[in-house]
């Protein structure tokens, strides 16, 4: 798949684990529809295990992206009642602190979700540590103030 400013999405299925692959700038506001691209691969798929790994050419993600983030993720958790892990190669400065805080808000609204720098570490983590069934992820209350 393909978008504007170059952006591209791929993915793969490798022994239980979806695999998205995003390479491109996330740093720029029109690309925001890859976070819809990325729920909607893992919903065709019915994973429940996802990998995402970010373009090591990507030097820093948008506020917009770590919202975008923030929001779609915690959907596909819940609604695959999946684990997702999150790789980027060089993470460090301000962009490091903007993926802890997508992480922090992430795993706040129930999703099953973690940062890495390493690849085999995500895939250990995916693969080794059981998903988990919808009934046990927290449901948000909106009832709830």
């Amino acid at each position: 798949m393909t978008g504007p400013a170059s952006l591209e999405v791929s993915h793969s299925n490798h022994n239980g684990v979806l695999h998205i692959k995003t390479r491109g700038a996330l740093n720029r506001p029109e690309n925001l529809h890859v976070w819809e691209q990325v729920q909607s691969i893992s919903n065709e798929h019915q994973a429940k295990r996802v990998l995402i790994e970010c373009d090591p050419t990507s030097s820093h993600i948008s506020m917009e992206h770590c919202f975008e983030l923030i929001e779609k993720i915690p959907l596909i958790s819940r609604c695959l009642a999946c684990k997702i892990a999150l790789f980027e190669h060089q993470i460090s400065g301000e962009m490091h602190e903007l993926l802890k805080f997508v992480e922090t808000a992430v795993t706040d609204r129930g999703a099953h979700f973690k940062l890495f720098q390493e690849l085999e570490e995500a895939r250990h983590w995916l693969k080794n540590r059981p998903a988990t069934s919808f009934s046990e992820i927290p449901q948000l209350d909106s009832d709830e103030s």
